[in-house]
C-alpha cells in the first residue's frame, strides 16, 4: 500500500488533533523550528503541509475526549474481564 505525503499529512494531522488537541499547531511549529536549526528543508516542508492541515481541519470532538491510547488499553482491559 502506497501513501502519498498529502494523504499521509492529512492522517497525521487528525492524529495530532487527537492526541494534542489545542495545542497541536504550536507542537507542529516547535517541530519546524527544531528542523530548520538541522538544516533540514524537506522536513520543514511536509511539517508546514501539516501546520496548514491542522488549521483547515480544526480539532476533532469525540465522546469523552480521552486520549486514543488510553481508550485503547481501558477496551483491552475489560475485554481480558470479560474472558474470564
Amino acid at each position: 500500500m502506497n501513501v502519498s505525503v498529502d494523504e499521509a499529512v492529512t492522517m497525521y494531522a487528525r492524529f495530532c488533533h487527537a492526541w494534542y488537541g489545542g495545542r497541536a499547531e504550536r507542537v507542529a511549529r516547535s517541530r519546524i523550528q527544531h528542523l530548520r536549526r538541522k538544516g533540514d528543508t524537506k522536513g520543514v516542508e511536509v511539517w508546514e503541509k501539516l501546520v496548514r492541515e491542522l488549521k483547515a481541519s480544526g480539532p476533532q470532538q469525540r465522546p469523552g475526549k480521552t486520549r486514543p491510547h488510553k481508550i485503547a488499553a481501558t477496551s483491552a482491559a475489560s475485554q481480558k474481564v470479560r474472558l474470564r
